[in-house]
């Protein structure tokens, strides 16, 4: 069973490319004693507590073998990214030197786009406080969520998805990676960062849409792939991969 929000649900792609239908792929390649069925939970709009809370009101109904977490970094409500790279005005919006100077317009459009990443780097971090509510109430949730996997026998794992964006270059929320891993390692839940499996990519080619930065059917490509052979070499007993 994996769990998540809309990078989970697959928002901007098709079914068939989402990245739970590439492990199904995976592991349909390289023939295995049992059949793997890869449910795709996934729900827009959902943050830790609501997909913790469905792991424990229908998830668990499935009788999983092992339960993945797909953890974004707006899991925290820090909100989401399209205002800092799709901020858009209208050209009758603009002032007058905008728009009659091209080059003014492009120097001032790049401006706004760094202040704006700026911004969206800053609410990140301090989503990520050790008081900040959206982070305490995730840990709680995670705190459940090893709790159940313990009491019905099932293995958790959690993954972090990375934002798309500056990917290669100096990762500019690599700091949150290592306090949600430090965090739930501490719980004995095992973590798959994915940010190195996007290393030789910037960003913007993964989106779904220039306005949409939802994964790309190539992004959910090289998910699927990382989550489906990490899981295959940690749980070998479980899944029969040949």
């Amino acid at each position: 069973v994996v769990i998540g929000d809309s990078f989970t649900f697959g928002s901007g792609v098709r079914n068939e490319h989402t990245f739970p239908s590439q492990m199904s792929e995976y592991f349909a390649a390289y023939g295995q004693e049992r059949t793997i069925e890869v449910l795709n939970l996934g729900a827009g709009r959902y943050n830790t507590v609501n997909e913790v809370s469905l792991l424990f009101h229908r998830g668990v109904n499935f009788d999983p073998d092992i339960v993945v977490i797909c953890f974004f970094l707006n899991d925290t409500n820090a909100g989401g990214t399209a205002k800092a790279f799709s901020a858009w005005v209208p050209e009758n919006q603009l002032p007058p030197w905008r728009r009659y100077s091209r080059v003014a317009d492009i120097l001032a459009s790049r401006f706004e786009r760094q202040r704006a990443s700026e911004a969206l780097v800053e609410s990140y971090v301090e989503s990520f406080r050790d008081d900040a509510p959206g982070w305490v109430l995730s840990r709680k949730s995670l705190a459940s969520a090893a709790e159940l996997s313990k009491e019905q026998g099932f293995e958790l794992v959690l993954a972090i998805y990375p934002v798309l964006w500056s990917l290669s270059d100096n990762y500019p929320f690599a700091g949150i990676h290592e306090t949600i891993t430090e965090y739930v390692t501490g719980l004995g839940i095992p973590v798959l960062d994915l940010q190195p499996f996007f290393i030789g990519h910037s960003g913007p080619e993964l989106w779904a849409h220039p306005n949409n930065q939802h994964p790309n059917p190539e992004a959910q490509r090289i998910v699927g792939n990382a989550l489906a052979e990490y899981l295959s070499s940690r749980f070998p007993g479980i899944l029969n991969i040949r």
